[in-house]
C-alpha cells in the first residue's frame, strides 16, 4: 500500500540522519545497530498501519451501523406514521360511527318523548277545550236565558204601559162624550177610572203629571154638573175629594186646589 511504503522510506531517512546510539564496552557493529533499528521501525510502522486500518475499519464499520438504523429507524417512523394515521383513521371513523349512531338514538328518543308529549298536550287541551266550550255553551245559555227573561219582562212592561196608556186615553176620551151628552153617570164613572189607571202608572211616569190632573178636573167638574144646588155641589166635591182616589193624590188635588176655589172649599169642609 502507498502509506506503507511512505512509512518505510520515513523511517529509512530517519534511521540515517539519526546520530548514533552511544556505544557500549562490547560494540555491536555499525550495520548490525542500523538493521535492528530498521526492524524496529519497521515493527512499529506496521503496527501503526495495523492500526490506522482498524480504525479506518471500526469508522466504516459505525458508518454503516449508523446507516443502517437510521434505515431502519426511517422505516419504522414511517411505518408508525402509517399506523398511527390508520388508527387515528379507524378511531375517528368509530367515534363519528358511534356519535352517529348516539345522535340518532338521541333524535330518536327526543321525537318518542315528543311524541308522547304532544300526544299528552293534545289530549289534556282537548279536555281543557271541552271543558271551557261547555262552560261557554252553559255561560252562553244562561246569557241568552237572561237576556230572554229581561227582554220578555221589559216586552211584557211595554205591553203592560201600552196597555195602561191605551186604556186611559179610551177612558178620558169616553169621559169626555159622556160628559159632551151630559151622561153625568158614566162621565164621573169613566173619568174616575181614568185618573186610577194615571195613579197605578205614576210610578214609572207612564202618564203625565198634567194629564192625571186634567182627569181628575173632570171628574170633580161632572160631580158638580150632576147636582142640582150649590150646597149638594159643594157636598158631592167634598165626598168625592174624600176617597181613596183623591188622598192617594194629594199633589195634583193642591194644584186643583190653587186653581179652583171650590176644589179648596171641599177640602176645608173636610177639616
Amino acid at each position: 500500500m502507498p502509506s506503507r511504503t511512505i512509512y518505510r522510506i520515513a523511517l529509512a531517512l530517519l534511521a540515517i540522519t539519526a546520530p548514533p546510539p552511544a556505544l557500549p564496552q562490547t560494540k555491536p557493529t555499525q550495520q548490525q545497530q542500523l538493521e535492528e533499528r530498521i526492524k524496529k521501525l519497521e515493527t512499529r510502522a506496521d503496527l501503526a498501519e495495523r492500526n490506522a486500518t482498524n480504525v479506518q475499519a471500526e469508522n466504516d464499520r459505525i458508518k454503516l451501523i449508523q446507516a443502517h438504523y437510521e434505515s431502519y429507524y426511517e422505516k419504522e417512523h414511517t411505518t408508525q406514521m402509517w399506523t398511527t394515521g390508520i388508527l387515528i383513521a379507524m378511531l375517528t371513523l368509530a367515534l363519528g360511527s358511534a356519535g352517529l349512531f348516539t345522535y340518532r338514538g338521541f333524535e330518536q328518543q327526543i321525537k318518542s318523548e315528543l311524541a308522547v308529549t304532544s300526544a299528552k298536550l293534545t289530549g289534556t287541551f282537548g279536555q281543557m277545550l271541552a271543558h271551557e266550550l261547555k262552560e261557554l255553551r252553559d255561560s252562553n245559555y244562561k246569557q241568552v236565558q237572561e237576556l230572554e227573561t229581561k227582554f220578555q219582562s221589559k216586552i211584557e212592561t211595554s205591553a203592560e204601559r201600552i196597555e195602561q196608556l191605551s186604556q186611559y186615553q179610551f177612558q178620558f176620551a169616553q169621559g169626555l162624550a159622556f160628559y159632551a151628552d151630559e151622561n153625568w153617570s158614566k162621565s164621573i164613572a169613566t173619568f174616575r177610572r181614568a185618573a186610577q189607571t194615571y195613579m197605578t202608572g205614576k210610578p214609572t211616569n207612564l202618564i203625565s203629571e198634567e194629564k192625571g190632573t186634567t182627569a181628575l178636573r173632570n171628574l170633580l167638574l161632572a160631580v158638580r154638573r150632576q147636582a142640582k144646588t150649590d150646597e149638594e155641589k159643594g157636598k158631592k166635591v167634598a165626598e168625592e175629594l174624600g176617597t181613596e182616589l183623591f188622598k192617594s193624590l194629594k199633589h195634583e188635588v193642591a194644584q186643583l186646589a190653587l186653581k179652583f176655589p171650590w176644589v179648596a172649599e171641599g177640602l176645608k169642609s173636610q177639616k
